[in-house]
């Protein structure tokens, strides 16, 4: 009986080998025909994902080169291409006329067999016929297929060896164990030890085996969902970068072109266009510096405004730079534009009239601390003529201003406007010239009682500007005003001013010699019977006649 138990036990071994072989097979062709299914369904799923994502891709290039192909613009249709192609998932295009010719197109190298090409009727300009050729690659249907078999592989060599393992392991526990404590049963009974009694064998050993390999089945589904589910959200995230990196590559392109467009219609302009910094250093100057001063751009910029303000003396510049000042500290206050009228100097040192806006520019967030900044754009062209003032032929006008230099210096440009009529451009600019030293004067001296003493040690102390604001502030000067006389006829121009002062022994001073060089106050008399021929004052000084003979054959 032993041996017949011994048998048993050989036939046990035997049976589970076999036992084992016939799972590890039947699992392989079950795996086999799953995997092939799984592997039939996911290439299938990619390649109509691929197909679908082309034809979204060629309806996007149809969308975006139309407006280029129709208007011509081939530098256009190339920035498009070149977007799409640095995206990734595009190869090649083309687009090619009703001839087979190539318009546009451009290409990356790629493998010839792992591609996917799709075409697309398109109207080029006049609405020629076209067509639209585009290349994409294959590598993610590739890439999906190798994912596949190698999940497959590792799915079967996981289920065959813990097939192999599982059926030793049960086979041992629940065939062999039970014939091995038989045998020693059977041995235990023959050798005279009746009070042992055989364990039973539990039939249900066999159903717990099946329960086993079922848990394992919905594990290894469980765990192929989540590779799918992972491998569907990770070509989602690619989509989504591909696309986010195809929409940046077309702001890019935008951005460029909008460059392009901008810095051809700044250089192209007949205006000054240029950018200043919060100390009125030129920052940037277009080309028509030349056309209107004759210097290059590159000598300009790193410079200051005011430095290529026009004066002819020393005087003169220090008003000029204090009207510009003024100008720019008012637009940094209320950053609102600013327009003026300025002379600035050309490569001959000669004057240039303009017309002059500065406007306040932010850059950055301006509300974060530390963190806003501003430009000064400005812009400059010659000064506007009033076309009426061809057809002038005399008027007469009376104003009356308040002892603000800014406000005289205005005045003067502003009423030797329909001199230039009659003289030529030095003569008139003499007239502006000797009228504004006339008005300031009148201002300085006259109403506001300020001596050549006290103006030279103010200039020379650089508190010349408070003596002013101090003088204007002063009640025995601060309602005191300016009366001038404005009168052109045919062949002169009269300008009569009347200050509020005491006046002034105006014939010691006719017969006075010039002062030298070393001041530039002093010579306003000097300076106006250079540029009129009568200047006749009052006795008492504190108002005089300003005549300008003119001839209409100067003009």
């Amino acid at each position: 009986m032993i041996r017949r138990i011994s048998d048993s036990l050989a036939r046990t071994r035997t049976l589970s080998r076999d036992l084992a072989a016939g799972l590890v097979i039947t699992m392989s062709l079950v795996l086999g025909a799953v995997g092939f299914f799984i592997y039939t369904v996911g290439v299938r799923e990619a390649e109509n994902t691929l197909r679908f994502q082309g034809e979204d891709t060629l309806t996007d290039l149809q969308t975006l080169l139309r407006p280029y192909l129709q208007n011509g613009d081939a530098s256009g249709a190339r920035g498009v291409v070149s977007a799409f192609l640095q995206a990734g998932r595009v190869l090649e295009i083309r687009v090619l006329d009703a001839g087979g010719d190539l318009i546009v197109g451009g290409s990356r190298n790629y493998n010839p067999q792992a591609m996917l090409q799709l075409s697309a009727e398109m109207r080029l300009a006049d609405g020629d016929p076209g067509r639209l050729l585009v290349t994409l690659s294959r590598e993610s249907v590739l890439e999906r297929k190798r994912r596949i078999l190698y999940t497959i592989i590792v799915v079967a060599g996981f289920v065959v060896l813990s097939i192999i393992f599982s059926t030793r392991i049960l086979l041992r526990r629940f065939l062999r164990a039970p014939l091995d404590e038989l045998r020693r049963g059977i041995q235990r009974i023959s050798a005279g030890e009746y009070g042992r009694s055989l364990p039973p064998v539990r039939q249900q050993d066999i159903q717990r085996i099946i329960q086993s390999v079922n848990q394992m089945a919905h594990s290894i589904e469980r765990r192929d969902q989540s590779i799918k589910r992972y491998a569907t959200e990770l070509e989602k995230s690619n989509d989504l970068l591909e696309r986010r990196v195809l929409d940046l590559n077309l702001a890019r392109v935008r951005i460029e072109n909008s460059e392009k467009k901008y810095k051809h219609l700044v250089e192209s302009s007949q205006e000054l266009v240029f950018s200043l910094d919060e100390n009125g250093v030129f920052l940037t100057i277009n080309r028509a510096v030349r056309n209107h001063l004759g210097l290059r751009p590159e000598r300009v910029r790193g410079t200051r405004f005011e430095d290529h303000l026009y004066s002819f003396d020393e005087k003169s510049a220090f008003l000029s730079r204090d009207r510009f000042r003024e100008q720019l500290e008012r637009l940094l206050s209320e950053k609102q534009a600013v327009n003026f009228q300025t002379a600035l100097s050309t490569v001959r040192d000669e004057p240039r009239e303009l017309d002059v806006r500065l406007e306040y520019i932010p850059v950055g967030d301006e509300t974060a601390p530390g963190s806003g900044s501003f430009v000064i754009f400005g812009k400059a062209a010659s000064v506007s003529e009033d076309v009426l003032l061809r057809h002038l032929l005399h008027e007469t006008r009376r104003y009356e201003i308040g002892n603000y230099l800014t406000v005289a210096d205005q005045l003067a440009s502003t009423i030797t406007a329909a001199v230039g009529r009659h003289l030529d451009e030095d003569a008139t600019i003499g007239v502006r010239i000797g009228l504004r030293e006339i008005l300031i004067n009148s201002i300085e001296h006259g109403n506001l009682a300020i001596s050549f003493e006290e103006k030279s040690r103010t200039l020379e102390n650089g508190t010349y500007l408070d003596l002013i604001q101090e003088r204007q502030r002063d009640s025995r000067y601060r309602d005191r005003s300016l009366g001038v006389l404005y009168s052109l006829r045919a062949g002169r121009v009269l300008f009569a001013i009347q200050d509020q002062g005491e006046g002034f022994d105006h014939r010691a001073a006719f017969a006075k010699e010039p002062v030298g060089n070393d001041l530039f106050h002093g010579r306003g008399i000097t300076i106006v019977r250079k540029f009129f021929d009568v200047v006749r004052y009052n006795d008492a000084g504190n108002r005089v006649i300003l005549i300008k003979k003119m001839h209409e054959s100067a003009k």
